[in-house]
């Protein structure tokens, strides 16, 4: 029988901007605390696992309750590792000792601020559709993409932005929107079997901007600490 929902928890040693990032610690904690604390919190998963190439972070890990069951290959936790490869090597551990799951959702440690709540939408959104596939949760971006463009070599300005979203032209540019990184969920052969993930039925929950950061350097690890400290103070 196909057991219900499982969480992987992905964490790797190496970060080139920040280093030992998640286990940097936030206030007071190591960031990965964060994250183990609302994936409990949210009482959805049948097993949580982690995956990662460090004792250091298995280990404190499962001091907080997460099986640490097996050490991630170190070819799959270099800088260029393939996210797919590395969640389908978890899932064929998995499935070996445990079985399918319905539902996967995997977690990286780099969004602090994701709470129970956050997973708890995006599992909710995913149960209620029977054909739904996928949920990721997306950002508003703080200035809209359609403004935005690569500069070529010689950083010519032609035909820099779209002739329609030009200044002068006074028109509403429509909001944009970045996967933020929080909320990865979808069932088992979407993450096994699909090479592909945009290709399966699809929905996006969106994250309020309170609440979104994927710390990948030093500007998001401040921007991480404003913003938390400021939803402190709400509450």
């Amino acid at each position: 029988m196909t057991k219900k929902a499982l969480c992987l928890i992905l964490a790797r040693s190496g970060s080139q901007r920040l280093k030992n990032k998640n286990m940097r610690h936030f206030y007071g904690k190591p960031l990965i605390y964060y994250s183990l604390k609302a994936v409990k919190e949210a009482k959805i998963f049948d097993k949580v696992i982690i995956s990662t190439d460090s004792k250091k972070i298995g280990n404190y890990a499962k001091k907080n309750g997460i099986e640490f069951p097996f050490l991630r290959p170190k070819h799959l936790a270099t800088k260029n590792a393939n996210i797919k490869d590395v969640v389908k090597h978890a899932l064929n551990w998995v499935k070996k000792k445990y079985g399918k799951y319905k539902y996967v959702q995997y977690v990286f440690p780099t969004s602090p601020l994701r709470n129970k709540y956050d997973i708890l939408r995006g599992y909710n959104t995913l149960i209620k559709n029977k054909k739904l596939e996928l949920v990721m949760s997306v950002s508003e971006t703080r200035k809209s993409s359609l403004t935005t463009n690569i500069l070529p070599k010689n950083k010519s300005l032609k035909n820099f932005i779209l002739k329609k979203y030009r200044p002068e032209n006074k028109i509403k540019i429509p909001k944009t929107y970045v996967i933020d990184g929080s909320i990865y969920i979808g069932k088992w052969n979407i993450w096994y079997n699909k090479k592909d993930w945009f290709k399966a039925y699809s929905k996006a929950i969106i994250t309020p901007e309170e609440r979104s950061v994927d710390i990948d350097n030093e500007s998001d690890w401040y921007l991480a600490k404003y913003k938390f400290k400021n939803l402190k103070k709400k509450f």
